[in-house]
Order: structure tokens, then C-alpha cells, then sequence
């Protein structure tokens, strides 16, 4: 199949997905649930677009996934129907759990013959069907792995990470509501003067000057988690809501609570003893 033929695969794709999530077929909402397809749904009317997927050698899900997230399954699936195996590698990270990702492509990539038919097939009659099928094995954990997002111990399977925009308008809230204080800090460049010294090897870099430009090097810092990111997990912390984590391959990471859009801070990689350390570096 030539890149025409592939973009062309791919945009069938999305309308017949698109069509199917819309379908109102019973199996489908039970298996996703009414709000997992709302935003799912919500998502194709994004204007921007990203796909957190590159090609480094092999196809690996790097940076944060933003716009279309039908889109983003589409081009999957025919990537998928391409190469005959669930196609996009997930990085490993030193100290972190993988092994119930790496189970979770290997159930996907059993229903490789069903994405070859489905792709095969586009202009026949039994498509919807065929691809209302694929949509149920998959079930919503599925489509979460098409995203790029792992599963771990406690990861939530039926819960979307968060547009681009939504986390961005979180960590850039001013740190006091208080007009008495004329604060301009973000809560976003608070968290990263609290929090760059724990890194002995400048991973965080130097926040200095006025209001402003702190808030313009925890931007900067943000940007970078956006574009470099290999790990994205959506799971819940004891007694909390859902909280979405990013981090980069060298394990440094950011989070934010869902629910609340709340920027909860910035993150170390895994160490031994961290706490006890203060999680320095």
C-alpha cells in the first residue's frame, strides 16, 4: 500500500469509526460508556491535531496525543492492517512497570486478522458491522493504547486523557486568586521554583527574574513534556480522583488531578528511597 492508498485507507477509516461510535448500538455503549464516547466524540471537533506517533526506526508513541482522537485510531488501524501486529511500540522506562502494557499489545495484536479484513474490505456492505466488531474487542482500554496511554496497576480504562488546551489552562492558573497580592505567578512556574533544585543534573534548568518570566521558563518546561513524553497513564492515587501523569524518558514527569483540573506538580523518576531523600537527584 503507497502513502495515497494509506492516507486514503486512513480517512475511510475515520468515517466508518466515527459512524460506528455513533451508532447507538447497545453493545457499544455498554462497553464504553455514555461519557467515555461523549469525549471520545467531543474530541473530532478539536481544530488542532497531533498524533503522538513517530517513526524513529519503528513506530513508537512519543509526545502528547492533542485534536482528533478518531483520527489518531484511524491511522492506527491502518498501520496496523499494514504491518499484520498491533503496530506502535510503547518506550521502556528504567523502574517502571511495563509488563502489563506489553500484555496488553500482545491481546490486542490476536485481533490482527480482524483488522486486515475490516481494512480490506472498506467498500463492502458488512463494514459497519465489521468494524462495530473490532470496536467491541477492543473495548475502551483498547482505544486508550491506540493514544499512547500505558496501564499499569490502577490504571482507569475508561477514562480519556485530557485535551492539550485543558491540562495548559490548569497549570497556567494564577497561583493566588487574591487581587490584595497582584500576583501574576502561575501555579504551573510556583510548582517548578519549589521543585527545580531536586534535580542534580539541571534537568529542570534555573527559574529566576520576575513573575514573568518564571511563568515563561515553566511553559517552556511544559512544552518540552508535551513534545518528549513516552508515558502517559491515567490512574487514581489512594482515596483521590482520577490523575493523569506524563513523563519523559528520563522519568521526570508532571501531573494533574482530572476531575478537579488541577496541576498537581512535578515528578522524579523512580528511585530507591526516594522519599526518605526528598526525591533528589
Amino acid at each position: 500500500m503507497d502513502r495515497s492508498d494509506s492516507s486514503t485507507a486512513e480517512e475511510e477509516l475515520y468515517i466508518i469509526l466515527k459512524d460506528a461510535l455513533t451508532s447507538e448500538n447497545k453493545q457499544i455503549i455498554d462497553c464504553y460508556d455514555k461519557v467515555f464516547l461523549r469525549n471520545l466524540l467531543n474530541s473530532s471537533r478539536e481544530n488542532s491535531m497531533h498524533m503522538n506517533i513517530s517513526h524513529e526506526g519503528r513506530y513508537i508513541f512519543k509526545g502528547y496525543p492533542s485534536g482528533n482522537y478518531i483520527k489518531q485510531l484511524a491511522k492506527v488501524v491502518a498501520l496496523w492492517s499494514q504491518i499484520g501486529t498491533f503496530p506502535i511500540s510503547f518506550v521502556n522506562l528504567t523502574g517502571f512497570d511495563t509488563e502489563i502494557t506489553r500484555k496488553e499489545i500482545e491481546n490486542l495484536s490476536t485481533l490482527s486478522s480482524l483488522v486486515v479484513d475490516l481494512v480490506s474490505r472498506l467498500n463492502d456492505p458488512a463494514v459497519p458491522s465489521l468494524a462495530e466488531n473490532l470496536l467491541l474487542r477492543m473495548g475502551p482500554r483498547g482505544v486508550l493504547t491506540c493514544l499512547g496511554v500505558r496501564r499499569t496497576q490502577g490504571s482507569i480504562d475508561k477514562c480519556l486523557p485530557p485535551s492539550k488546551s485543558f491540562l495548559e489552562r490548569a497549570f497556567s492558573q494564577l497561583h493566588t486568586a487574591e487581587e490584595s497580592k497582584k500576583s501574576s505567578l502561575t501555579v504551573g512556574a510556583r510548582a517548578l521554583t519549589k521543585h527545580c533544585h531536586r534535580s542534580s543534573d539541571g534537568f529542570w534548568g534555573k527559574i529566576s527574574g520576575t513573575e514573568v518570566m518564571k511563568n515563561a521558563v515553566a511553559q517552556q518546561v511544559l512544552d518540552r513534556f508535551f513534545t518528549n513524553c513516552v508515558w502517559i497513564n491515567i490512574h487514581c492515587l489512594p482515596n483521590e480522583e482520577p490523575v493523569i501523569e506524563v513523563r519523559v524518558q528520563e522519568g521526570y514527569g508532571v501531573r494533574w488531578l482530572i476531575n478537579k483540573q488541577q496541576f498537581r506538580g512535578f515528578l522524579e523518576p523512580q528511585m530507591e528511597g526516594g522519599h526518605e531523600r526528598g526525591w533528589r537527584h
